[in-house]
């Protein structure tokens, strides 16, 4: 199935590039119906002028209701995977996401090796901070800051907020 529908959006795409004004609104029902993993494929096979057409055409759409949010994001996450070879956060689904770093060439991370990546930057940003605040020019300025508390960091806020938005006073 997923052959099939791959090849229909290739053949929308000839139509859509041979029609007088390259009408791209025709790909995007073959191209939304794909999975991620067959999105990425077949976009990359297209150019970058036609993909950068391709969205042009699809955020049009959407701004004319004609393509929903989330389509749009997919489209979007698939060209930040393409184009700038990273991963972006557009709110997919996992699943989605990892397609798209498979696509790069990495592996599908297990809830095990994010909580290990997780643990390990914490370990690192702590020991971090500890080898900051121990250097004598840094120390008693990060130390004032932790030990400041809650309510005066409340008062330099609302000071802060103060000077930088004055009252707005209308006359009649």
């Amino acid at each position: 199935m997923a052959e099939k529908d791959r090849q229909q959006f290739r053949d929308a795409v000839v139509k859509a590039k041979t029609g007088f004004w390259r009408q791209w609104g025709v790909v995007m029902d073959p191209l939304f119906r794909l999975r991620m993993s067959d999105m990425l494929s077949v976009l990359d096979e297209l150019s970058g002028v036609d993909r950068s057409a391709l969205v042009l055409t699809a955020k049009n759409l959407q701004n004319s209701g004609m393509v929903d949010a989330t389509s749009l994001q997919r489209l979007e996450f698939a060209m930040k995977v393409i184009d700038d070879r990273e991963i972006a956060d557009f709110g997919l689904a996992n699943d989605e996401v990892n397609d798209g770093r498979e696509f790069l060439g990495g592996t599908r991370p297990t809830d095990a090796d994010v909580r290990a990546a997780i643990d390990t930057a914490m370990v690192e940003a702590r020991a971090a901070l500890k080898a900051i605040s121990e250097r004598p020019e840094y120390g008693r300025a990060i130390r004032e800051w932790s030990y400041k508390g809650s309510a005066d960091g409340e008062k330099d806020r609302r000071r802060c907020n103060r000077k930088a938005s004055p009252p707005l006073i209308l006359h009649r």
